[in-house]
């Protein structure tokens, strides 16, 4: 069984592989990250929404790993930019209420924090990419400042530099499509064909 579990996820992490490099979504070089951090290659998902067969396996993939992983949630929570438009596909096709969080303090209209769907519940964060988690706690905090409950945060990409370690001690789980470590790998070895 954990062998079938273990082929799952490197099917999803080919997948993931193989759509980034469709789309022109990763890119080397030298970077600055949202963290802060700089790297040699950078993710953007969102070129992936001009490529529609890409986004609609992109797609499928978060809620495969929501459906998988989250027995019960009301609501899918986006973190903007990037997470805004993929959680609100997802939302749509798994047919849940949709929120985003305003990661700065608006102070204007209704200054709200939460957008959307206001009636708190079980959220299940999705954002893109995740390096240190940093965006994905500011969600967090405020969501529950909003009276959400959130355990899972999801995303594509889990760079590993302590994003799922961070949220952990905030008692979320971060569930990730993909691990950069498992991208890269099957990115070196499609230059070899």
């Amino acid at each position: 069984m954990r062998f079938k579990w273990l082929g799952k996820l490197m099917k999803m992490s080919s997948e993931i592989s193989s759509i980034l490099k469709q789309c022109g979504a990763i890119k080397f070089g030298r970077f600055k990250l949202t963290s802060g951090k700089e790297s040699n290659y950078y993710i953007d998902l969102r070129t992936i929404l001009a490529f529609p067969e890409q986004r609609k396996k992109l797609i499928k993939a978060y809620m495969k790993v929501i459906r998988e992983n989250v027995s019960d949630f009301d609501c899918i929570v986006g973190v903007p930019t990037s997470g805004l438009a993929i959680a609100s596909m997802v939302a749509y096709e798994m047919g849940k209420p949709l929120a985003y969080v305003r990661l700065d303090a608006r102070e204007h209209g209704l200054m709200k924090g939460v957008e959307g769907y206001s009636g708190g519940g079980k959220a299940v964060v999705v954002d893109d990419v995740a390096t240190t988690g940093g965006s994905i706690l500011r969600a967090v905090k405020i969501l529950r400042e909003y009276e959400f409950e959130v355990k899972y945060a999801v995303v594509a990409v889990d760079r590993e530099e302590g994003a799922r370690e961070n949220l952990a001690k905030e008692k979320v789980k971060l569930i990730a499509i993909a691990k950069i470590s498992e991208i890269l790998e099957e990115l070196k070895e499609g230059e070899g064909n």
